[in-house]
């Protein structure tokens, strides 16, 4: 129905911000130890009805590049599909349906 169609977007919109929030609030806590040139990198674009999210820092990364639970959590409410990425501190880029 058009009312749940709108309820799932509105989901997707509020998953889509607690992501970039917990990614935000993540760089800030454990990236940036003795980083002097703190740097966040977020690109989100829609291409017909794809959402696409970048989100990159030049912090210290974490092992073997994984997201953390909340991070992951929020990955599958979005049923999102994860591009690994090296070389640039953090580096998570997914994909989405609008």
């Amino acid at each position: 129905s058009r009312s749940s169609a709108a309820s799932d977007v509105y989901k997707r919109q509020v998953y889509l911000g607690l992501l970039v929030t917990e990614l935000i609030t993540n760089s800030l806590k454990y990236a940036f130890d003795d980083t002097k040139d703190k740097k966040i990198d977020i690109q989100l674009k829609e291409t017909k009805g794809l959402i696409s999210l970048q989100y990159r820092d030049n912090g210290i990364g974490i092992e073997e590049g994984q997201p953390t639970t909340l991070v992951n959590l929020l990955i599958k409410q979005l049923k999102a599909s994860v591009s690994p990425q090296s070389g640039y501190g953090y580096s998570l880029f997914l994909n989405f349906k609008r």
